[in-house]
This record gives C-alpha cells, structure tokens and sequence, in this order.
C-alpha cells in the first residue's frame, strides 16, 4: 500500500484548498480595501513608491518586490493577481504541475500583499507565503526536503509557547489566560462564547504548553506522534474563533508529519488508491536541488535561533539572525512568528455612526464582529474578513495611531461604494451622511441565563474627532 510522494502529494492539494479561500476571501475584499475608492488605495501607494524610487535612481521592485509596479494597481490588474493565485490553487488542488502553480500562487499573493498596507500585516498572510515558497522545495525526488515544511510547523508552534513564556505576562504566568481570551479574541464565534463558560481553562491552558513546548520538538523525531496534538490544537483554536485560513493553512502544515505508508492507507480506507511519484534524480536537479534546500532550512530556522536572543540586540543570536533573514526582508520567504504572546484582558468595541442632521445617528454594522448586546457570535469559517479583524486592532490604541480609520471615515462620507460594501448595513445607502462620529464602549459575554450574547457599558469615549462632510460650494 506505501505509494512514494502520497503524502507530498496530499500536503500540496491541501495548500491548494487553503489557497482557495485565501484568493476567494480576499477577491471579495479587494476593492472595499485597497481598490481605487478604496480604504487604501494601492494605485496612489504604488504611484509615491515609484516617485521616491526614481528620485533616488534605485530600483523599487527590490524595496518592494510586487507586479503591480508593473500591471499596474488598478482593479483589473488587482483582480486578475488574484484571480491567477485562485486558479493555480484550483490546479493544484486537481494535482496539476505543482511548481508552477506554487510559484503563481507565492508571486501573486506576494504582490497583493505588498500594497494591502494594514490589511496584510498578520502572521498567516506571512505563513501562507513562506508554506507556498518552501513547498516550490517539498518534492519525493528528495526526501530530506520533507523537513522544509515540518521546520516551518515546528516554527509556528514552538515560538508561540516560547513567547508567551517569555512575555511575562501574567495571565499566562497563573494558567488564567482562557479565563479572558475567548471574548477578548478578535472575532468571536458562538463556540468560543460557549467554551467561555465552560469548566477546565487551566487544564485547557496547560494542554496548550504541552503541545507547544514539549510535543513541537517531535516533528522530527517522532513527527507521527506530534501530527493529532498539534492538529487538535488547531482545531480548538479555529473552533472558538475565527482566523480565517489559518487553522487549515497550519493543518496542511502537519500532513508532512506522516508518512507516504500512512496517507496511502487513510486514502484507501475512503476510496482513493495512491499512485507512486516520479523519483528519477537526474544528476543536474540533485547538484541545485540540494543545496537549495539545505540553505532554505538554514534560513527558515533562524527565527528560532533569534528567539534565544530574547530581544537583546547585542545578542549574537539576535546579530545572527539578522545577517541570514535581513537581505530576505518583505520577499515573504522567512518570517517569525508567536500567538498570543500578549494576553488582552478587556474588550472595547468602536462604534461607527453617521448622521444627516447632527442629532439623528445611524450605525453602520460590521459582519462578523459585534455591534451591540444582541449580537450572536458569528462565524466566517475560513474567510479573513480584514476590516472587521481591523477594527479590533484599533480598539487597542488610538485615533492617532491609526491613520487608517479616518481614511475609512472620509470615504464613507464621500459615498464610496466599495468600502460601504465591507459593511453588514450601510444605514446611507442612498445618500452619504454628512456627519461622522465614532465611540468606544467596554464589553464582555453576558451570562448564559441572559437575553443577550453582550454586556455593554452604558459609559462610552470619544474614539475619534466627529467628521463632517464639506458644504458644497
């Protein structure tokens, strides 16, 4: 029943079911976010971006390595990056020639991502690029190259128990942490309210170390025995909250924790019979192939070498990593990673509201996060949906910090289609507001026995100064 290359070839089709919701997801978002109307637009960043690198006689592709300094960022050419990302993930989900389609899926993601400004910044955008980069490497012509994308795993997950060790922050000091994360989490879905008041956060939390910390280090060397835990991991974690992509982008990370005998029988027992990969090694592909892997491990690593750092930059392993990983910056090949490091103890929620007269204010509502006591949780299964995981961002800090939402709030008042079509409701659809103001109110789960999914502060702040539209001339 073993069948060489089954599980490169199971873990390659599962990036491409992940690449589907990663292209889809965002092709509904483009517009609203980074289009020509949109919160930021790319045409005007790629525009400045070109001007100061023509000014300085440098060249901008390698500062910022995307295709739209070349097709341009307007829709057309914004869309069709995502629709060619989309299609090679149909391609090698259907097991088509998989490096082609791994490097249309990196290219073209990478060039989005590049001008997507606040909207592209999160640890699974990073994943997703480093996971399609290195899998170009994961083939059964080598099979030492199956260490690329379980170093990546190891990555992911020991980092994230190694930070939260090295944050000191409390709750993760006392085992308290889940007693706050389920509703402090950025989206909640209505399992996470449930799991909320559910008994077992500190055995919960402590499940959550073992994993990280003791059960990492056997993806190499006893990679099976790591496969359920850290898949289980990510089952919860994705179960109570929504991440969009990337619980199935980790778990298609632990498919190479097993071996080709071992999908060969799990397809068979469903009615899939394996075939056996081309092994051939001609003598060229060996002499490149081999070197090539070897220093992407070197530099895939290097993170977890500067964690030993622990921030100190005078560190020789903080140096280190620098020298390997900074002459890779924003090529999305390598990257960090550490979830959770920082536990959120409370929730503010912002709300966004317009008014025609200055006395009569209408709220926008969001899709997924919450706009008021009745609320229920909702889920997005794997769609990110990036202006509502913004929002909870912005709660963080202030008006100042984040330039961004008056970007939001001028075009809302200019009428802009797109943006108001990032909204569960636009209360102005036929009209803009004239007046905009914003307010942040302190939240947490009601109780089970109440009528509602939220307990709000009747007490609220100003979030930003109110805006109003210009009189016409």
């Amino acid at each position: 029943m073993n069948r060489v290359g089954t599980t490169c070839a199971v873990f390659h089709r599962a990036l491409g079911f992940v690449g589907l919701w990663v292209f889809g997801s965002l092709a509904a978002q483009l517009d609203g976010l980074v289009g020509p109307n949109g919160i930021r637009p790319a045409v005007d960043f790629i525009a400045r971006v070109v001007e100061h690198f023509e000014a300085r006689s440098e060249s901008a592709f390698l500062a910022l390595p995307t295709l739209t300094l070349f097709v341009g960022a307007d829709p057309l050419a914004l869309h069709g990056l995502c629709a060619a990302g989309l299609f090679a993930s149909v391609f090698l989900l259907a097991g088509r020639p998989k490096l082609p389609c791994l490097m249309v899926m990196w290219v073209t993601y990478l060039s989005l991502t590049q001008v997507g400004a606040e909207f592209f910044r999160y640890q699974w955008d990073a994943l997703f690029l480093e996971t399609t980069f290195a899998a170009m490497f994961y083939t059964p012509r080598l099979k030492a190259s199956v260490v690329l994308p379980r170093l990546i795993l190891f990555k992911l997950i020991f980092s994230s128990g190694v930070v939260k060790l090295l944050s000191a922050d409390p709750t993760w000091a006392n085992l308290t942490a889940l007693d706050v994360h389920y509703f402090t989490q950025p989206l909640p879905n209505v399992v996470g309210y449930l799991a909320h008041f559910a008994p077992g956060h500190t055995a919960a939390c402590l499940l959550m170390f073992f994993v990280e910390l003791l059960v990492a280090p056997l993806i190499f060397f006893r990679p099976a025995w790591s496969f359920l835990p850290i898949a289980g991991l990510m089952f919860a974690i994705n179960g109570t909250g929504n991440y969009g992509f990337f619980g199935p982008l980790t778990i298609a990370l632990c498919c190479p924790l097993l071996s080709d005998a071992t999908w060969a029988r799990l397809l068979h027992r469903v009615g899939i019979v394996a075939r056996p990969a081309s092994v051939a090694k001609p003598r060229l592909w060996t002499r490149v192939h081999v070197p090539a892997v070897v220093a992407l491990a070197v530099v895939l690593a290097m993170p977890v070498v500067g964690l030993l750092g622990r921030g100190d930059p005078t560190s020789p392993f903080t140096r280190l990593r620098a020298a390997v990983i900074d002459p890779f910056d924003g090529w999305g090949i390598v990257s960090g990673y550490g979830l959770f490091a920082q536990m959120t103890t409370t929730r503010d929620e912002i709300t966004l509201e317009g008014s025609r007269d200055g006395s009569t204010w209408l709220p926008y509502r969001f899709r997924y996060k919450p706009n008021d006591a009745n609320d229920a949780p909702r889920s997005a299964l794997f769609h990110m949906p990036r202006l509502d995981w913004q929002m909870w961002f912005a709660a963080l800090g202030t008006c100042d910090h984040n330039r961004w939402f008056l970007a939001l709030e001028d075009k809302l008042l200019d009428h802009s289609s797109a943006v108001s079509g990032l909204f569960a409701v636009n209360p102005f659809g036929d009209a803009p507001p004239l007046f905009l103001r914003s307010r942040v109110n302190r939240v947490k789960f009601a109780p089970l026995s109440a009528l509602a999914y939220w307990e709000v502060d009747a007490e609220s702040r100003p979030y930003c100064p109110e805006e109003a539209r210009p009189p016409a001339p």
